[in-house]
């Protein structure tokens, strides 16, 4: 039992540290206007998921009990999920959200949509869908997700992928003053620097002809104005790199009998995985130089 609790402390950390290496990537993905905005809202969603989804445990604390009593080292593994699913998202809509808008959506993620999901799938008891993952078929149906591929990752995706859809595009710097001269905003962007359009009211500012130019629309201008910092690309891939063995292999949740040698296998796949994954895309970039992104 302790070696199962240490095990299970020791990758809790090591996937809370992934937080770095998805602030590194992210950094060096966005403009240099946005990087500040950009870390504020990897310190701030991960601080919003560990409140907001201790909250919900005080309601329904089905997934990190045992006997029912409160484990606090799973209490702490669960939220470093909870925080991978919330911040899957802060990537796909950056340089487009308010901050307040942002952390309104990470508070509803931590707080009430991937706890429920989580709970329905992995607790004994519990959970609001959990008649859609136990049983639904046929008596002695069960959803099985080993190390949330679907209750993590999925649902961060497709929360990611409904925030990029309503903002779009990023949105390129103006090429003309986007307040009108009256607007007290006017003195602060008369540039045509759009430096931070997360902390613009669209609402009110001028529209150009035509509508907003967006990311794709000009393929050439895009080299420039989108160009990133490689090397903080690479060092926050390696730090993700090594945040996943926690991730996967931490999910045997145990080191008793044969779970060590479970761990290790699950380890080996996750380096066959990184490693078919980046030949993979080495091979697309040389076949296909020409694509977009």
């Amino acid at each position: 039992e302790d070696l199962s609790t240490v095990w299970i402390l020791l990758c809790s950390f090591l996937i809370l540290s992934m937080q770095l290496g998805f602030a590194m990537l992210e950094v060096g993905s966005v403009r240099e206007a946005h990087r500040m905005t950009v870390l504020a809202k990897n310190i701030m969603d991960s601080v919003m998921s560990t409140v907001f989804f201790w909250l919900y445990c005080q309601v329904d604390s089905n997934l990190v009990s045992e006997s029912d009593l409160v484990q606090y080292h799973l209490l702490l593994f669960h939220s470093a999920f909870c925080a991978t699913s919330v911040t899957i998202t802060s990537g796909s809509m950056a340089e487009r959200a308010h901050m307040i808008a942002y952390l309104c959506h990470a508070v509803v993620m931590a707080g009430l949509i991937y706890p429920v999901i989580a709970t329905s799938a992995w607790a004994s008891a519990g959970g609001l869908w959990r008649s859609e993952f136990h049983e639904r078929f046929h008596s002695g149906y069960h959803y099985f997700d080993f190390a949330g591929s679907g209750v993590v990752h999925f649902t961060g995706g497709c929360a990611a992928l409904v925030g990029n859809k309503l903002l779009g595009r990023r949105i390129r710097r103006s090429q003309s003053p986007i307040f009108p001269d009256e607007h007290p905003e006017a003195a602060s962007y008369r540039t045509y620097d759009m430096r931070d359009v997360e902390g613009l009211s669209l609402q009110d500012a001028q529209q150009p002809a035509g509508g907003w130019q967006r990311r794709f629309d000009d393929p050439a201008r895009d080299m420039t104005e989108f160009s990133g910092v490689p090397y903080l690309q690479v060092m926050g891939m390696f730090v993700l790199w090594v945040g996943w063995y926690a991730f996967n292999s931490g999910s045997t949740l145990s080191m008793k009998h044969s779970d060590g040698v479970l761990a290790g296998m699950v380890a080996w796949n996750t380096t066959m995985a990184a490693a078919g994954g980046c030949f993979g895309a080495y091979l697309f970039c040389l076949f296909f130089p020409d694509a977009p992104g």
